[in-house]
């Protein structure tokens, strides 16, 4: 009981997620895990530390040493200081560290082989673009080549790979405020999103629109697209990643909850997320059902966060 005690309930989350993966794994006759991936898995959080903790560790210092100052050429020596930037790194490392866990996760999917297929090797494009036909009238991203040109499409292609930053900056807004109750929800609500989502795979597997319908005019960009297409296909570890969409679905999150907690920040990543939402049609990477998919457990996954944060505490603590 002591354990579970200081255990936080997106933690929880994302102990159960990875232990579901990591079962699927064993059923799928995979193995669990490989020693090479998790050696990179660890020099991935050594450098998120070095890049992120760091930083953040030597500004601490600096404003701490600042306040310490009481007239110029004198410093205060406060001999505490070592154990408060330890405990202040330790927490700020393990507020963050479900993102990298997260990342994990997702490429444990494609170790050895693609997971989803091999659990659920019945895809499911075919009843998805004909439910687009019969809710909608016609294919978004059909529709949409209309607009193609190659600086529209450098600059939703950095829009799209937004969706990696868009929920650290409304975290790191949160947790630098000292709101720790809506930090709360709102990391519940992230790792909710992506731990459904990710099992909605197996459930719904299906891979983007460009790979099944027919297209009048090529997908043409610049530099940039050729760029950060190019590194998202070398490391996308599966394909049938396409219902939900977790880019409407993380970017919705982050914006019903600055609209709850950050009025300054919603109205700041507001048009960001706009434009990440029709680049989803635009680059061909979505059906417009995986987009309202995205967003009715974005909308559920925020509802019940702060529940699931309330019931926790009074039961566990």
């Amino acid at each position: 009981m002591r354990l579970i005690q200081k255990i936080k309930p997106w933690e929880a989350v994302l102990i159960i997620f990875l232990v579901i993966i990591l079962v699927l794994r064993k059923i799928a006759g995979m193995r669990i895990l490989y020693l090479n991936e998790l050696l990179a898995f660890i020099l991935f959080i050594v450098l998120f530390y070095l890049v992120i903790i760091f930083p953040f560790l030597v500004t601490t210092f600096m404003l701490y040493k600042l306040k310490n100052i009481p007239h110029i050429g004198t410093v205060k020596y406060d001999t505490s200081l070592s154990k408060k930037l330890l405990t202040k790194s330790l927490s700020f490392l393990r507020a963050y560290l479900p993102f990298v866990i997260l990342f994990a996760i997702y490429q444990i999917l494609g170790m050895g082989g693609d997971l989803i297929h091999m659990i659920n090797p019945y895809d499911k494009d075919e009843p998805l673009i004909a439910l687009d036909q019969k809710l909608f009238g016609f294919q978004a991203s059909v529709w949409a080549q209309r607009f193609i040109n190659p600086w529209l499409t450098d600059i939703l292609a950095f829009i799209y790979s937004l969706h990696v930053i868009l929920p650290l900056i409304v975290a790191i807004v949160l947790y630098w405020n000292k709101k720790e109750n809506q930090f709360e929800n709102y990391m519940l609500g992230i790792i909710l999103v992506n731990c459904i989502g990710m099992l909605l795979y197996f459930v719904v597997p299906a891979s983007r629109p460009s790979y099944h319908l027919q297209y009048d005019r090529p997908l043409i960009g610049g530099h940039i697209y050729q760029e950060i297409i190019g590194i998202e296909d070398q490391f996308k570890p599966v394909t049938r990643d396409a219902f939900p969409s977790l880019h409407v679905g993380l970017s919705t999150v982050v914006l019903l909850f600055a609209y709850k907690y950050s009025k300054r920040t919603f109205y700041l990543l507001l048009l960001p997320v706009l434009l990440l939402w029709f680049s989803t049609i635009y680059l061909r990477r979505h059906y417009v059902i995986d987009i309202v998919a995205g967003w009715m457990l974005a909308i559920i996954c925020v509802y019940i966060s702060p529940k699931i944060n309330e019931w926790w505490l009074r039961t566990f603590r």
